[in-house]
């Protein structure tokens, strides 16, 4: 682990001298950082086993990390490189959070990882999650996201905005695993551009919430199935080579080519999505 100079940073590496009931060493990793500047932060954590859950923090430090890992199997490392005071543009805070396993282990499933990952709000986010075998637990309510990357692995991966992005979400992806996929309040995270490559796990793309006024999606269902949930409010239309436009599902009448939301024209924003052809099911919902 490497820490800045100057006592910048706040970092404790403790051994848990108690094993878990799979008779794991765990050791804990736990860092934080003092919040002295608004700067643009780019963040990346991954773990090829267990899980990672990530949230708003308070106002006081700039990230805050608790990760407890099996020393036997696994070794993990944070590392924060600052950006050059006065510098602007596409220089920004960079934070990396990783494990790396020493060996395959035998039950991945059983592997006691846990990253905790709190982020300060107001800061502008650019943000990469990665986990293999494990869950994905992202609550990004309340922070400044700009970019967000998801990889899922044959955990869960769940995705939520409960109240408004400050900024426009410009580019999201998703790359689903094995796992079952729940991406909830993408309207609430003002994703304007969205790419999903679904798995072999159902997948829920909810796109409640009140923005933004116009988005792109490419959608890959992938052979899990995808149900699709839309607020009222929104007008959609659907194009690709997964479409029939003979057969519009309940909601949509037939285009030229597309399915297009009976609401579309009335409608006050918009989303234009591509869907890729597949083998899954498709379920559309329409909510208040």
């Amino acid at each position: 682990m490497k820490v800045a100079p100057r006592g910048r940073a706040v970092a404790l590496l403790l051994l848990c001298t108690s094993a878990c009931g799979w008779g794991h060493s765990v050791q804990m990793l736990r860092e934080s950082r003092p919040f002295l500047r608004r700067h643009a932060m780019s963040v990346a954590a991954e773990t090829p086993a267990g899980k990672i859950h990530l949230q708003r923090g308070g106002n006081q430090n700039l990230y805050e990390l608790q990760f407890s890992y099996c020393r036997e199997h696994f070794t993990a490392e944070s590392r924060f490189s600052e950006a050059p005071p006065g510098t602007e543009g596409g220089v920004e805070d960079q934070l990396r959070i990783a494990a790396r396993a020493n060996e395959p282990p035998a039950h991945p499933e059983e592997e006691p990882n846990l990253m905790s990952l709190r982020l300060r709000p107001g800061i502008p986010l650019e943000i990469r999650l990665a986990t293999g075998s494990g869950e994905l637990e992202a609550d990004l309510t309340a922070l400044s996201v700009k970019r967000l990357v998801l990889h899922g692995g044959a955990g869960v991966l769940h995705l939520l905005f409960k109240a408004g992005n400050p900024l426009d979400l410009e580019q999201m992806k998703v790359v689903a695993g094995t796992g079952a996929v729940r991406l909830e309040g993408l309207g609430w995270g003002s994703v304007t551009s969205l790419q999903f490559y679904g798995g072999a796990g159902p997948a829920v793309l909810d796109f409640s919430g009140p923005g933004p006024e116009e988005a792109a999606a490419f959608v890959d269902p992938g052979t899990g199935g995808v149900e699709m949930v839309f607020p009222k409010d929104l007008g959609v239309e659907i194009s690709g080579a997964g479409v029939d436009p003979g057969l519009p599902p309940e909601g949509f009448v037939k285009g030229s080519k597309t399915w297009v939301s009976s609401n579309f024209a009335s409608a006050p924003r918009h989303l234009v999505l591509v869907l890729e052809q597949g083998g899954a099911d498709l379920r559309f919902q329409w909510r208040p």
